[in-house]
């Protein structure tokens, strides 16, 4: 049996999941990271906040499945005492946490279960990536280190400056006709340009940029791979949809370096590895993961075991629980690679000096990724023995174990592409006509216009839907800002819920609405209004109104806006839509796939199986290495995966019609004129 590892890394969470090669689902590991709001309006993410817990939920699933059941995930010096685990990734996934911590104190986190008798290292045949989109980093290609905080595709900072593009004659046309894509600050291109204007100090021959893919692709390799997929690029506003390539009129009207681009490739090759370092013995555990700053790292404290101690990020040594990765000298370090008790800045740093490079010991920077003594490797921090407590000697920085007790082993990295475009093609899309819808922190639909590009005249987008090596199937897509978010906010702004699963029940329990309705415009309207100047709007509120009304309103926003989606997608494209597959957590609410049917007059699918998203990565990371041949061989193990079929029962034309007046409140002068 051969495994698939899917890292999903979205907008409030990183994700990993293992699936085999029939679709399962082995195990699963998620985590949070902060939202940063630094003024209304802007959106940000710390890009090593990405990074960490990322490669942390990798390193996770990772140690379940090759532990067995044995492998502790923070568990200190003393393995009696690492905590239960989660459960075996082949059976039922539990609930248990409470690994030990430093010197096996008891701790809190997650802990690690197994995967059945353990995954051998070689039966793990590929990693795929999909990721949030649009999200700008810039980082320094000598360093390794943001020059910014992350902009996040919700961000509206560019709005002004969009405005003023928009006012160019014939600049408009121009832009959708190469990228198709509307002039919007939701894209990249005006971020890239914020970052280039307004960070100081910046030498843009050292500058590197990447969505969030590239990010994580670049860092995984060990900084060796620079790389986006045709999906990824297309959602940048820079890239020709139909020549393929990065657009040199466009790069110019923006002021961006090409040479701060990816190189962009299909969505299905190997890409590059990732290395991981693993035990010999029976136990076979995961003694660390050879990527940026994880390092194959010594045990440290009064044990000579590599690995035991495996922190909050990956690979904390010396015994301490590390919110970094590979802190050392049992203590937590806020930088990444810190040692000696001093939290350091810069990633690497020892002995309480800060090293400008990655990996660098001693005050000294190395050029190279994972050096020791100012020696460039290209191991990325396996660290030697010599004065780190532990046993595993590095081999000259180059990633090889000495000891025949361990092990490198190497995941090809072989499927990449948008989050949207992930879901597509795990929602098995492949035909013209065929589409699907994502109900997330946003609502995505897209439909597969196979592969003729037509530019939307409805206010949707082109885009790139899949990009294989021999062909290129193109999408119109339509975006809703904010889609599952509206429940979070309920919950965590107004505290009106406990939870957001409570909201299915709440909205049930209402014969209607009350005549309430939420126009959750919170950064501005998108397809098929792209008003970023609207903001969110309750209405129709009376005395009667309560909590619930309120709530059953924000759910509800959700169909309506896919509702408006879907009828102007039919418009652009002629096809008559029967059918819309769904996923995403959202799709859970039965309450809301039922209002969907009603509100859209068509057939709502439910899968069994709603982590799309991460199937579609691992299917195009499998695709990648060959273990498919084809998207067709991929489609023809479909059936039987089908969970439920929402049929239209209801009425809604009247609540439509009250929908659409609504938000022609909310829309603002700009957008009108």
């Amino acid at each position: 049996m051969k495994y698939l590892i899917a890292l999903d890394q979205g907008t409030t969470s990183s994700r990993a999941m293992i699936f085999d090669e029939n679709r399962k689902i082995i195990d699963i590991s998620q985590k949070e990271f902060r939202q940063i709001f630094p003024k209304p309006g802007w959106v940000e993410h710390d890009p090593k906040d990405i990074l960490n817990t990322q490669l942390g939920v990798l390193d996770e699933v990772i140690g379940r499945a090759l532990g067995g059941g044995k492998a502790g995930a923070g568990g200190g010096c003393d393995e009696s005492r690492a905590g239960t685990g989660v459960g075996s990734a082949c059976g039922e996934l539990g609930a248990e946490s409470g690994v030990g911590s430093a010197f096996g104190e008891s701790g809190t986190g997650t802990g690690v279960g197994g995967a059945c008798d353990g995954i051998r290292a070689e039966d793990i045949a590929a990693i795929g990536i999909t990721n949030q989109r649009e999200t700008t980093i810039v980082w320094d290609k000598r360093t390794g280190e943001p020059v910014y905080n992350a902009i996040v595709w919700q961000c509206r900072r560019t709005a002004d400056y969009c405005e003023e593009l928009k006012a160019i004659p014939g600049m408009v046309e121009k832009i959708r006709e190469k990228t198709g894509l509307l002039i919007d600050s939701y894209f990249s291109a005006t971020k890239i340009k914020w970052i280039l204007e307004n960070v100081p100090g910046l030498e843009p021959d050292n500058l590197l940029f990447g969505t969030v893919d590239t990010w994580l692709l670049w860092n995984m390799t060990c900084g060796k791979v620079h790389v986006t997929d045709y999906t990824n690029a297309s959602r940048t506003m820079l890239f020709n949809i139909k020549d393929l390539c990065w657009d040199k009129e466009l790069l110019e009207i923006f002021g961006i370096p090409e040479s701060m681009l990816p190189e962009v490739r299909s969505s299905a090759e190997v890409y590059g590895t990732y290395k991981v370092c693993i035990g010999g013995d029976e136990e076979r555990k995961v003694f660390g993961i050879y990527g940026k700053d994880a390092g194959c790292g010594s045990g440290g404290g009064n044990e000579r075991t590599p690995g035991q101690s495996f922190g909050k990020g990956l690979i904390a040594q010396g015994g301490a629980v590390g919110e970094g990765l590979g802190s050392q000298g049992g203590v937590a370090g806020e930088g990444l690679g810190c040692r000696g008790g001093v939290a350091g800045e810069c990633l690497g740093c020892r002995d309480g000096v800060a090293g400008e490079g990655l990996g660098c010991r001693d005050g000294v920077a190395g050029e190279g990724l994972g050096c020791r003594d100012g020696v460039a490797g290209e191991g990325l921090g396996c660290l030697a023995g010599d004065g780190y407590g532990g046993s595993l000697e590095a081999d000259e920085g180059s990633g090889k174990a000495p000891n025949e007790n361990f092990s490198i082993f190497e995941i090809p990295i072989s499927g990449m592409a948008g989050d949207q475009q992930c879901a597509l093609f795990g929602q098995r899309c492949f035909a013209p006509g065929q589409a699907k819808n994502s109900y997330g922190t946003g609502c995505f639909l897209l439909m597969n216009m196979g592969e003729e590009c037509r530019i939307s005249q409805n206010g949707l987008i082109t885009t790139i839907g899949i990009g294989l090596k021999d062909r290129i199937n193109y999408a119109i897509e339509g975006s809703v800002f904010i889609g599952s978010a509206v429940i979070e906010w309920l919950r965590d702004g107004l505290k009106i819920i406990e939870s957001a699963s409570a909201s299915s029940d709440i909205a049930a329990s209402l014969e209607d609405n009350g005549g309430v309705y939420f126009v959750p415009a919170f950064t501005g309207l998108g397809a098929p209004y792209w008003d970023m100047y609207a903001r969110g709007a309750i209405m129709g509120i009376t005395r009667g109104t309560t909590d619930a009304h309120i709530v059953r309103a924000a759910v509800e926003s959700m169909a309506f806006q896919t509702m408006e989606l879907l009828d102007a997608m039919i418009e652009d494209s002629g096809i008559m839509v029967s059918d819309l597959n769904v996923d995403g957590g959202a799709c859970r609410d039965s309450f809301l796939m039922q209002f969907q049917a009603d509100v859209s007059e068509i057939n709502i699918i439910r899968p069994k199986n709603i982590e799309t998203t991460a199937l579609g990565a691992a299917l195009l990371a499998g695709l990648g290495v060959g273990l498919w041949k084809s998207p067709e061989e991929i489609d023809s193990f479909r059936r039987e995966e089908v969970d439920r079929v929402f049929y239209p029962q209801t009425d809604r034309k009247s609540e439509v019609a009250e929908w659409k007046a609504c938000v022609g409140r909310t829309l603002t002068r700009k957008s009108q004129g």
